[in-house]
């Protein structure tokens, strides 16, 4: 079968499509999964304060990279104590959560769901969370790859929010990493935010240089998302440019003094 190619195309040239899956088969069961997750809650999780609850969670995922240390049991009591308390978890320990790698038998059991409760409750908060946190939940949303169609509510609403409050997003590598998010959660924005995108690099580059890896990856994904503005592409070359030339210029001065060493050793 044909490679799907990550930046697929949107089909609705306004906001972008999220082609394959099927969220409403996952809405579907969602209050069934939390019945039974519900009904399993340990006593001892479920009154943990919090911040521990969510550092038991993310310890025991970052056992996941070694099966030995795998205790399907914890995992059991854990998920279960998060979930139900779900509502009273800040967004930011939530997204600590998400972020994490998940074994894909832990995805199936409590992953999908939870990550749709994360995004359903950053949207019922979406008025209230301030810049850096809009741009976190971007961010760790899109990485995690949600690619259902119920995901491009969530990244319109905080696509719009990025917006209102662009101008207090000083590092231009914070709006790489937002179209590092479009991408993997195959969103394709509007041309209209690709071209404030492609504005707002050469303003903060003024402040803090754009490498030249993170412009590639940025006129990578301008282009493959349809952008058809040329000052962008020719600003994000030259930042590719210059910083190449700037690293060639320090090896053969790093290669004359060691030139010169050699000479008088």
């Amino acid at each position: 079968a044909a490679a799907v190619d990550p930046l697929l195309a949107a089909e609705n040239a306004e906001g972008g499509s999220i082609p394959g899956g099927s969220g409403e088969a996952a809405v579907d069961g969602e209050e069934e999964v939390i019945e039974v997750v519900q009904s399993a809650i340990d006593p001892y999780y479920a009154e943990m304060p919090m911040d521990q609850l969510v550092e038991a969670v993310v310890a025991y995922l970052r056992t996941c990279d070694n099966p030995k240390l795998v205790d399907e049991e914890e995992e059991g009591m854990v998920f279960p104590a998060l979930l139900s308390r779900i509502d009273d978890c800040s967004i930011p320990l939530l997204l600590d959560v998400v972020e994490m790698p998940f074994r894909n038998s832990t995805m199936d059991r409590y992953g999908t769901v939870f990550k749709d409760l994360v995004r359903d409750r950053i949207l019922q908060d979406a008025e209230e969370i301030d810049p850096d946190l809009i741009l976190r939940s971007i961010v760790v949303m899109g990485i995690s790859a949600g690619r259902r169609k119920r995901d491009l509510d969530f990244f319109k609403t905080l696509g719009k929010l990025l917006v209102t409050n662009i101008n207090s997003y000083k590092d231009p590598n914070d709006l790489v990493r937002v179209m590092t998010a479009f991408n993997r959660a195959k969103i394709v924005p509007p041309n209209s935010f690709l071209a404030l995108m492609g504005r707002r690099f050469p303003v903060l580059n003024k402040r803090q240089p754009l490498r030249a890896l993170p412009a590639y990856r940025v006129f990578s994904n301008l282009y493959r998302m349809g952008h058809d503005q040329m000052n962008p592409f020719r600003y994000l070359a030259d930042r590719m440019f210059e910083t190449i030339m700037a690293n060639l210029k320090k090896e053969k001065i790093r290669l004359k003094k060691i030139e010169r060493a050699v000479k008088t050793g």
